[in-house]
């Protein structure tokens, strides 16, 4: 017959990798100058998937002067469009093929949005 102790030991054994966190609406005001929300958050595998975030950053005259976006996720699509924007940015770089039309459009919309 196994302890409590034993048991509690193998459940921490087998959830020792595991990384998940569940957010209802988290709101930042002013926080180092940094203004935002996210509602419906999910922390899996160290990425943040929200419905709806964005946070921006004030200018401060010293290391920042415009207005800048730091974050932003709808309807959790940024993880999935970073990773497809950063694929082919590395395809690219590495082949000598031009892009087509479409990706060449989709390359430019994306790098202004993570630029």
């Amino acid at each position: 017959m196994k302890t409590i102790q034993e048991i509690a030991a193998r459940i921490g054994w087998k959830t020792r990798k595991w990384n998940f966190k569940f957010e209802l609406i988290t709101i930042h005001l002013g926080n180092q100058e940094e203004f935002g929300f996210r509602c419906f958050t999910i922390h899996r595998n160290f990425y943040r998937h929200s419905l709806l975030s964005i946070f921006i950053s004030l200018p401060n005259r010293t290391t920042r002067q415009r207005l800048r976006i730091d974050e932003w996720d709808v309807l959790w699509s940024n993880n999935a469009m970073w990773k497809w924007y950063d694929r082919t940015t590395e395809n690219l770089m590495w082949s000598r093929a031009e892009p087509g039309r479409w990706k060449a459009l989709r390359l430019r919309i994306l790098d202004r949005l993570f630029k």
